[in-house]
């Protein structure tokens, strides 16, 4: 089993072209739904934490759904996250 990396940041990252080329995914989980991006190999990971609810455009810090975030991140096996907040 190969190590799992998520990356997990905030506004800053909306409009990186670090993850441009990512494919988005939907997962589904007993929280609620995430959006995320994954690269080719689907080992990297990455979520954009005021936009990772596919019903609404932009989650304010209250409202974010971490639970659903981290069991998403879970089911895909991730094993390592890094996280960036302002």
């Amino acid at each position: 089993m190969s190590d799992k990396l998520a990356i997990i940041g905030g506004s800053s990252f909306l409009k990186s072209q670090y993850f441009a080329s990512f494919a988005t995914l939907i997962v589904p989980t007993t929280h609620g739904r995430v959006v995320l991006r994954t690269n080719d190999t689907k080992t990297v990971f990455f979520v954009q934490r005021h936009h990772a609810d596919p019903d609404h455009d932009y989650s304010p810090p209250h409202l974010i759904n971490r639970k659903a975030i981290i069991a998403a991140l879970h089911a895909l096996g991730v094993t390592q996250i890094i996280a960036f907040g302002s």
